[in-house]
């Protein structure tokens, strides 16, 4: 006979028992504040990066005037002192402009329409290149060097109508020391050399002029250094009792304006000669007393001759002649 099972009996949990107890909950959620947050900032623990802090660090305090990464200063840092004290440049020297005495031009020889050479006075005469070359040959005071450059300069020009160019080159019987330095700056100044009004009987010529380069004493200076302006004009005048800044009093006369053909004196103590008016090339410097003649005017500006029988052109402003 076979035993009896065990009945099997169902509990089905009231509604009140199915819920959560929240005395359990709440002693949960607090052990999990603790261990996850509480814990960390008692132990002294950094879970992450700190907020910048708004005062300086003990050691970076301690620098003398170092303000530490990070942290803004009102007040100012303190400006730089530089080590040195700042040298003071010598003034520059003055360049010593030698004089140049040019003598007539000699022709050495020529070549006809025909091709055939001619040499001396076969060749005629060639009207008008003296003035025209001495202008030019005169500029070469003005070029690097030529303030201790003394002895003689051979100047060969050929001149070519037919091209309507000339070439100029420095011929073997000078004598100075920088004729390679001299010979190119003379290459430059005859680029531009208009032939059209030289009278001429032949298409080709050579013509030579010696021309002398002796020291000036005392010196008249060649260049002004690269800071200080060239003396076209003189510094503005200080204004008197009854004058303004742009000049004498409205009562002081004018000087006359010098008549074409007038032959004055130039009175500053060295008067730039310019080949155009204001930014024309530099062909000569005269010393106070030179004689100049008056052969125009232009804003300012006179178109004056000078040199040995006045054969020499240029511009010079109105003030260096005190008018």
């Amino acid at each position: 006979m076979s035993a009896k099972s065990p009945r099997l009996e169902i509990q089905v949990p009231t509604e009140d028992a199915s819920r959560p107890s929240w005395k359990r909950v709440s002693i949960i959620a607090v052990v999990g504040f603790l261990v996850g947050i509480a814990w960390p900032r008692l132990a002294g623990i950094k879970l992450g990066p700190s907020a910048p802090s708004n005062e300086p660090s003990a050691a970076a305090s301690a620098s003398a005037g170092a303000v530490p990464s990070g942290v803004l200063s009102s007040t100012p840092l303190p400006a730089a002192v530089p080590t040195g004290t700042p040298s003071t440049s010598a003034a520059t020297p003055a360049v010593i402009a030698p004089q140049i005495n040019i003598a007539r031009g000699v022709l050495l020889s020529c070549r006809t329409a025909d091709g055939e050479s001619a040499k001396g006075k076969e060749c005629g005469e060639l009207n008008g290149l003296d003035k025209l070359a001495e202008t030019r040959i005169r500029r070469l005071a003005t070029c690097p060097g030529a303030e201790s450059e003394s002895g003689r300069l051979s100047v060969v020009l050929t001149l070519d109508f037919k091209g309507g160019r000339a070439n100029a080159d420095v011929g073997k019987s000078s004598t100075v020391k920088g004729t390679e330095a001299l010979g190119t700056c003379l290459k430059q100044h005859f680029l531009a050399f208009d032939l059209a009004s030289i009278a001429h009987q032949h298409p080709r010529y050579t013509v030579s002029f010696q021309t002398t380069f002796t020291p000036a004493p005392g010196g008249a200076p060649a260049s002004a250094p690269a800071s200080v302006a060239a003396p076209d004009a003189p510094p503005p005048p200080v204004p008197g009792p009854g004058a303004s800044a742009d000049g004498p009093p409205d009562t002081a006369p004018a000087p006359a304006p010098a008549a074409s053909g007038e032959t004055l004196s130039i009175e500053w103590d060295v008067a730039l000669i310019r080949e155009t008016p204001r930014t024309g090339t530099i062909v000569a410097r005269l010393r106070k007393g030179a004689k100049v003649k008056v052969a125009g005017t232009q804003d300012g500006w006179y178109h004056i001759r000078f040199g040995d029988d006045f054969g020499t052109e240029g511009w010079v402003y109105r003030g260096a002649i005190g008018r």
